[in-house]
């Protein structure tokens, strides 16, 4: 299954991601296969479940785009993924939101 994310790259390009693993969303998310996106949306509607690996990207895309202004929204993450992102504090520096109703990148 692939999960999306959307971004918007230093251009204001938008870009959909489609990653199958984490590995695919810290490739896209982190710049080593184009340039960095400034705006990130994580859609986690697909997602049944994200150990420290998923964490882990989301906390170095939030360092690396928080750097040149830009930002990370996590959305649709179901109740027990966002207790663990709660567990961890995951939702006191990047936005969790229940749906990506009003999160604009643009």
């Amino acid at each position: 299954m692939q999960h999306p994310w959307r971004a918007v790259d230093q251009d204001g390009n938008v870009l959909d991601i489609l990653v199958q693993n984490w590995q695919g969303a810290s490739s896209a998310l982190l710049g080593e296969d184009e340039a960095v996106p400034t705006r990130i949306v994580a859609d986690l509607s697909g997602v049944t479940f994200m150990d420290s690996s998923g964490i882990n990207v989301c906390v170095a895309a939030h360092r690396q785009v928080s750097g040149i202004g830009g930002w990370v929204r996590i959305a649709w993450a179901q109740h027990s993924m966002l207790r663990g992102l709660q567990l961890v504090g995951i939702d006191t520096v990047i936005q969790c939101h229940p749906t990506t109703e009003g999160v604009s990148i643009a």
